[in-house]
């Protein structure tokens, strides 16, 4: 469910703003990505967990430019919950 959400704001609402207000695509995929990141700091009780950190960003670039393309928050996140979801069985 946190991912569902996770998407709705992070694509719905502040990608589509930082795209508006650089005016363009890449830069708002990567604004967004690095808030994103940077929200995944203190994970897994560590902090700065920057292993976390950098997963996070990296995956929400390609989560971002599949938005992008789909024009839906479907794509994005199914594909999160999908990742969510295995990483908790096999490394969680």
């Amino acid at each position: 469910m946190l991912a569902q959400l996770e998407e709705f704001f992070f694509r719905g609402v502040l990608q589509q703003m930082f795209v508006r207000e650089t005016g363009d695509e890449f830069a708002g995929i990567m604004i967004t990505s690095a808030i994103f990141g940077l929200c995944h700091l203190p994970m897994q009780g560590a902090f700065p967990n920057w292993k976390m950190t950098a997963i996070a960003t990296i995956n929400w670039i390609h989560l971002g430019h599949a938005y992008s393309q789909a024009g839906s928050v479907r794509a994005p996140m199914v594909t999160h919950a999908l990742v969510v979801t295995t990483w908790r069985v096999f490394l969680g």
